[in-house]
């Protein structure tokens, strides 16, 4: 029974002789059990051999030969969904492939020089196209999510399509060069982040945003705002607080409320002020009305009554008034009649 082996093989452990250079998949590459006696350095060492003589017949001739220690070996990929070949570098080892006689090689890393390793970009694409009837040349960023590691670059950048019926397409990159984060979808939502200017910023596609600016604090909501708290609330304000509201105001408290004032109070309303409440004490040295003051009750003064005005009343109404201290006004009263 004659067994069929396949014609790429392992020819030899190889050493990369050049930094490969960005996005290029050749490589440079000594095959050291090929060439094992090799003095200095692990390098690129092309000689050139020139030769002439007469032929048989008497004619000259002449030949060159170029002779290198090193292969051409092209990135060969054994690790699925990853785009981009490794980032290798001088003196790093590797397995060096080569298909049936021909002048064609391969390199596939070992992964046992990593720490030789500088700078890298790593891309890898998983697809999300449905049809599997359909033909696809490539995967690109319509037809597959990707993952971009570049330390080139200094990012990390994922991104998603809808071309599995996604609702969304999202994007999320994390800027390490300049400090920033950035999340976003197709419909203008996002978050951000800038280290640099201590910026963090939430935003929706409905203008809704809540911003941490520096040393402020910004939002903004085109119709309502809900905060529920289960216990305690504290709010400290250095300077001012100002609050602008366009309707009815309302405030329900369940027990007692405190306002402790420093200075001035001032309550300036375009209609009525309503209180209504059991009783209302107030404890201040004066209090003073500009204008008309109607009481529905009785009046109880334990001080007394000073004023340059009348009190007016019919006959009848005074019948049973009383002051404990006297009354001191030009006019005591004025009875109708």
């Amino acid at each position: 029974m004659m067994t069929l082996q396949t014609r790429l093989r392992v020819i030899s452990i190889g050493i990369v002789a050049e930094n490969k250079e960005r996005d290029n998949p050749e490589v440079l590459i000594t095959p050291i059990e090929i060439l094992p006696f090799q003095l200095g350095e692990v390098k690129e060492d092309k000689t050139t051999f020139f030769s002439k003589g007469l032929d048989g017949f008497g004619k000259e001739w002449s030949a060159q030969v170029d002779v290198d220690k090193t292969i051409k070996a092209t990135w060969l990929s054994l690790e699925t969904n990853r785009e981009t070949p490794p980032d290798l570098m001088r003196g790093e080892q590797v397995l060096l492939w080569q298909y049936a006689d021909t002048d064609k090689y391969f390199y596939t890393s070992m992964g046992r020089d990593d720490p030789l390793r500088r700078l890298e970009t790593v891309v890898y694409r998983w697809s999300n196209e449905p049809d599997v009837t359909k033909d696809i040349e490539a995967l690109t960023d319509e037809n597959s999510y990707r993952l971009t590691i570049s330390t080139h670059d200094s990012k990390i950048e994922l991104v998603t399509n809808k071309n599995n019926g996604e609702p969304f397409a999202y994007q999320c990159l994390l800027d390490t060069k300049n400090g920033k984060f950035t999340f976003t979808d197709d419909v203008d939502n996002y978050l951000f982040l800038d280290s640099a200017n201590t910026h963090i910023k939430a935003h929706n596609k409905d203008t809704t945003f809540f911003e941490l600016n520096k040393k402020d604090i910004n939002g903004y909501a085109p119709q309502d705002m809900t905060f529920t708290v289960d216990r305690d609330v504290s709010i400290t304000v250095g300077r001012h607080m100002t609050f602008d509201i366009g309707g009815n105001y309302s405030t329900t408290v369940g027990g007692s409320e405190t306002v402790d004032v420093k200075g001035s109070i001032s309550i300036k309303s375009g209609g009525p002020l309503t209180v209504n409440n059991p009783s209302t004490k107030y404890t201040t040295p004066n209090t003073e009305f500009t204008g008309n003051v109607k009481i529905g009750g009785a009046l109880n003064v334990s001080g007394g009554i000073t004023g340059e005005g009348t009190i007016k009343g019919k006959s009848g109404d005074f019948k049973d008034f009383k002051a404990s201290n006297p009354i001191n006004a030009k006019t005591v009263y004025a009875p109708d009649g």
